[in-house]
């Protein structure tokens, strides 16, 4: 049982982390800074995963000529804690729930 909530919450993050690097790339790609930053912050959020897309909240939004799309922003901000949370819960679940070394 432990196991299977285990697997639904890592697909959940997946799912989050999916639409969190979905809506990173359409906020890059809608920038208006040239066609080398662009690719540089689309090739690190693609590479990094859920690191790149924090990097890019931290750094690359700074440098993000046009408008910034507020809502995005927030959304990315509360799924990137909602993703820490639900992981921190789903793998304090599955080591909880492990058999004894000796009942093995």
């Amino acid at each position: 049982m432990a196991i299977e909530i285990f697997f639904f919450g890592i697909l959940i993050a997946l799912i989050l982390n999916l639409a969190l690097f979905l809506a990173t790339i359409v906020e890059i790609l809608q920038a208006k800074n040239d066609g080398t930053w662009k690719i540089l912050w689309a090739l690190v959020c693609f590479v990094l995963g859920i690191f790149g897309i924090i990097l890019y909240l931290l750094i690359g939004r700074k440098n993000l000529q046009g408008n910034k799309i507020g809502f995005i922003k927030w959304l990315l901000i509360g799924s990137l804690l909602f993703i820490a949370l639900l992981m921190v819960f789903f793998v304090l679940t599955f080591f909880t729930n492990l058999p004894a070394p000796e009942q093995l």
